[in-house]
């Protein structure tokens, strides 16, 4: 996939896959550098006492409002330093809100995010195919992100645990690592649809 090139004030890496991000958005996802830990690895599990369906169902799953102070404490327990996180939560106030939608049907997976109540503006979109019990896939043309996944009742955790997308490197690799733990771990997904 073709590298973003976003606008110098809104403190982004280029190159990284590309997201639909809003611009409100934007200033609150500035996406920096790290590397890969064990931390991290925990901050994006998806959690152990949900009992694994065998098919993910087709629907619209969304989270709760996320704010500064939990993409904050995710990405700290994800082994981001200080200036990482800064980089993401720095210009957003204590007051602002982020809703993350994932909505999986037809083959299609689509990933949407609201700012402060506004509407739903598209982050990602691409195929999706579930693998086996617990795993599903999705695709774009950069490649594909696989994920176990946890569904109990309505409730949705999901675990990214490998990113093919190609000639991702250094803080591009970080900016995608970041927005897969901000937008999979900083809050249980329902299904509303």
């Amino acid at each position: 996939m073709e590298p973003v090139n976003l606008p110098a004030a809104s403190g982004l890496s280029t190159g990284m896959r590309k997201h639909h991000w809003s611009a409100a958005l934007l200033v609150g996802l500035a996406l920096t550098a790290c590397a890969d830990t064990a931390a991290k690895e925990r901050a994006l599990s998806p959690g152990s006492s949900a009992a694994v369906e065998a098919r993910l169902p087709e629907g619209t799953y969304r989270t709760s409002p996320v704010g500064r102070d939990r993409i904050e404490a995710v990405l700290e327990e994800g082994g981001f330093d200080a200036k990482e996180i800064e980089g993401v939560t720095g210009r957003m106030s204590s007051q602002d809100r982020v809703v993350f939608t994932v909505k999986a049907q037809s083959g299609r997976w689509t990933q949407f995010q609201s700012f402060n109540g506004g509407p739903d503006e598209l982050g990602w979109s691409g195929t999706y195919r579930v693998i086996d019990v617990g795993t599903v896939a999705a695709t774009d043309a950069c490649g594909t992100v696989t994920y176990t996944y946890r569904l109990s009742g309505t409730q949705l955790r999901l675990k990214m645990t490998e990113d093919t997308c190609e000639g991702m490197a250094g803080d591009s690799r970080t900016g995608e690592l970041m927005a897969q733990t901000i937008f999979f771990h900083s809050a249980p997904f329902e299904k509303v649809s």
